[in-house]
C-alpha cells in the first residue's frame, strides 16, 4: 500500500496502542479528558452567551438552586461575560462550573449602571463578588452627595 493512506493509518493506530500500554501514569488519557472538558466548557458558554446583548448593564450569574453567585457590571455585557469565563483564577473557575443560567439589566448609562451593580452587591451579596460591602455602602454615600462649590 505504498503512496496510499491506509498503511499510514493502521501504523498511527499500532503506535497509539503501544503508547497507551506503556503511558502507566495515564497522561494522555487525562490530557485527552482536559480536552473533552473544554469542548463541554465552550458548549455551555455558547449556549449562556447566546442571548446575552451588546448594551450596558448589570448581569447575574447563578447556580442551579437559582442563586446569585456573581454579580457584574460593563459596557457590553456579552463581552463582559464572556472575559468572566476566559479567566483562569481558582475563584475563576469556580465561579465558570457553579453558573447553570445567567440574567441581566439593561440599564442605558453609566451612571444607572453603577448604582444598580453596587445596590445589587448589597441586597444580594454574592459569594464571589467582594467581601468588603460597607466601603461599598461608604462610597455610594460620596456618590449621591452634591459637591459643593465656593
Amino acid at each position: 500500500d505504498r503512496h496510499r493512506a491506509n498503511g499510514d493509518a493502521l501504523a498511527t493506530v499500532q503506535l497509539f496502542k503501544l503508547l497507551l500500554e506503556k503511558d502507566s501514569d495515564k497522561t494522555i488519557i487525562e490530557s485527552s479528558t482536559k480536552l473533552y472538558d473544554s469542548a463541554r466548557t465552550a458548549e455551555k458558554l455558547t449556549k449562556l452567551l447566546e442571548p446575552l446583548p451588546t448594551e450596558m448593564g448589570v448581569f447575574y450569574l447563578h447556580k442551579d438552586s437559582g442563586d446569585v453567585i456573581f454579580i457584574g457590571k460593563g459596557n457590553n455585557i456579552k463581552n463582559e461575560v464572556t472575559i468572566q469565563f476566559l479567566k483562569t483564577s481558582k475563584r475563576s473557575k469556580k465561579i465558570q462550573e457553579r453558573t447553570i443560567s445567567i440574567s441581566y439589566e439593561s440599564t442605558g448609562n453609566e451612571l444607572i449602571t453603577s448604582l444598580k451593580y453596587y445596590l445589587e452587591l448589597e441586597i444580594n451579596r454574592p459569594k464571589y463578588n467582594l467581601r468588603n460591602y460597607k466601603k461599598l455602602s461608604l462610597s455610594l454615600i460620596h456618590i449621591s452627595e452634591p459637591t459643593r462649590r465656593s
